[in-house]
């Protein structure tokens, strides 16, 4: 018979966990469509719906930067829901620089989740959830499915039940075709993790290798059913080569189009003490000690003696998180680098989990699996020691959130480090005359220069003629029509 005192905690837990993923959401939740145009961003999305309406294909007729999630079904579904204009992406949700709409915050949302299927510790999951609403973080949905692929993963961590291994690997495909990059960071995180799990639980018994390939191949047998479909339909329009070169030019070419340095910590002269000192301890706490925390808790995963499940679920969280990094190592700027806190938030919390748990190597009763730890036992001084590692990289990162997003929706002002050109607070707004705006209000600075652009390309050609813009500001081919 269930004790009613222990089944009330439970609730409460259950609770309490619900309340930081809808909280996640709510306060990173922006319903104002009204601001600045993002030529670049907005058209990305949104450049080549006439194309799709006229019967071409992506891959083949329209490059797809992001993902079909992202760059296809997205916009079309908010053509759908809400009309052929700008104010209707916004709506589903814009998510470069500016964040807004009803999609992009399931991101925090997912990753909160994340946090507490893998970690179990409310403490934990409370960090994650800090760090993404108050601290330097992109709002958006794009690594939302990856993160349901880690609390499937932690579902299966905590109950060993194969179910949850096919269901991961069903959201790691469906979270590739939303934005390919997540799909790919955890269809290689998940079998190196598997294959990490099953020796730190049973790294004695030769039998590890049998049980890692067999859930590997439970994994990938759900990410292969999940992609079929997909891949069917590319083979059936003959798409299959331009995807390829699709991806080549993602994950190969990249670095050639957007050519960056790594930063580099100096010293500039001229500046005060103070703002060198600023600039230089943000620049360590992000671009290096953060990816740098990975290793030592993976080292620690692997090497301390401690609760099991908080090892493997920190194992996880470090392989997570350095694929994630890998976005900032193709475009090294303080943007990306917000794109990639999303792997950080939950690194953070399973490292909290590993620092409550790390006394103790005992594991459930009613586990399938004995512990037995390999390594040479570290005590709790490593603990300790992950979590002032990850110290300097969480104050960055809430230095440079400025409250974050839960800041913003209190105080309505932006973060000083939006591009000017974006900015909207102090700008006076006026509802634009070109009919795909859908009556969205602009600032009144920027609003003749599209407006004559849009009016001149119009009285040249016709809706049928194929133009050539150099401007890479693909918004003007959509609000030309």
């Amino acid at each position: 018979m269930v004790n009613p005192s222990v089944a009330n905690r439970s609730r409460l837990r259950a609770t309490a966990f619900a309340g930081l993923v809808i909280g996640a959401y709510i306060a990173c939740y922006n319903g104002n469509i009204d601001g600045p145009l993002d030529l670049y961003h907005e058209g990305e999305r949104l450049a080549m719906l006439d194309v799709y309406a006229n019967g071409g294909l992506p891959f083949r007729d329209a490059h797809v930067p992001h993902g079909i999630g992202e760059d296809v079904l997205k916009p079309l579904l908010g053509r759908w829901l809400f009309g052929d204009s700008v104010a209707s992406l916004r709506r589903m949700g814009q998510n470069s620089y500016v964040y807004r709409g009803l999609l992009p915050p399931l991101g925090a949302a997912a990753i909160v989740l994340a946090a507490a299927a893998l970690t179990r510790r409310l403490w934990a999951t409370l960090l994650t959830f800090l760090i993404l609403v108050l601290g330097w973080y992109e709002v958006s949905e794009r690594p939302a499915l990856a993160m349901t692929v880690v609390a499937a993963l932690g579902m299966f961590l905590h109950g060993r039940r194969p179910r949850w291994l096919f269901t991961a690997g069903i959201l790691a495909a469906l979270g590739g075709l939303y934005s390919f990059e997540t799909g790919v960071y955890l269809a290689a995180a998940a079998p190196i993790w598997l294959i990490l799990d099953a020796w730190l639980f049973q790294g004695t018994d030769a039998r590890w290798q049998r049980l890692a390939a067999k859930r590997g191949a439970i994994f990938l047998g759900g990410a292969a059913i999940a992609t079929a479909p997909f891949l069917i339909w590319c083979a059936w329009n003959g798409l299959i080569s331009d995807l390829i070169a699709n991806l080549a030019h993602i994950f190969v070419l990249r670095t050639e189009i957007y050519p960056a340095s790594y930063p580099a910590i100096g010293w500039r002269a001229g500046e005060a003490l103070l703002d060198n000192l600023l600039v230089s301890g943000l620049t360590l706490g992000v671009f290096y000690l953060l990816p740098v925390t990975y290793g030592i808790g993976l080292a620690a995963g692997l090497m301390a003696r401690g609760d099991a499940r908080a090892k493997s679920a920190l194992v996880l969280a470090a392989i997570v998180g350095g694929f994630f990094w890998m976005t900032v190592l193709n475009r090294p700027d303080l943007w990306h680098a917000a794109y990639s806190v999303a792997g950080f938030a939950l690194f953070a919390g399973a490292a909290v989990a590993y620092a409550i748990g790390s006394g103790s190597n005992k594991t459930k009763s009613d586990s399938p699996i004995p512990v037995v730890l390999p390594m040479p036992h570290i005590t709790r001084r490593m603990s300790m020691f992950i979590l002032i590692c990850i110290l300097p990289s969480a104050v960055s990162l809430f230095r440079l959130g400025h409250g974050g997003a839960f800041g913003r929706q209190l105080s309505g002002v932006e973060n000083p480090m939006l591009p000017a050109h974006l900015r909207a607070d102090g700008r006076p707004m006026q509802t634009s005359s070109i009919p795909r705006l859908a009556g969205l209000r602009i600032p009144v600075d920027q609003a003749d220069t599209p407006e004559a652009l849009v009016s001149h390309i119009q009285s040249r050609t016709s809706p049928d003629e194929t133009i050539l813009d150099l401007s890479d500001q693909g918004l003007l081919y959509y609000l030309a029509q």
